[in-house]
């Protein structure tokens, strides 16, 4: 989890279950706009962040696209 979220916060604790279903790593960022996050948590390894970045693999990665093209809430 992200050290500086506390687990009994809201965010902190949906971490939580998100590193319990995401094992290998996830990126997560919240409110997006113009392809830039206000926060955002990363736990895929470094070199694996830095391949993805160096590769522009965001411009087509079909969660982003689905991001981008809906609106509104989803569980």
């Amino acid at each position: 989890m992200a050290k500086h979220m506390s687990a009994r916060s809201g965010l902190g604790y949906e971490l939580e279950k998100l590193e319990k279903i995401a094992p290998a790593g996830y990126f997560f960022g919240v409110h997006i706009r113009l392809m830039s996050s206000r926060m955002v948590f990363a736990t895929f390894p470094q070199d694996w962040i830095n391949h993805y970045t160096a590769n522009a693999y965001a411009m087509r990665d079909l969660v982003v696209a689905w991001g981008f093209s809906t609106t509104g809430v989803a569980r």
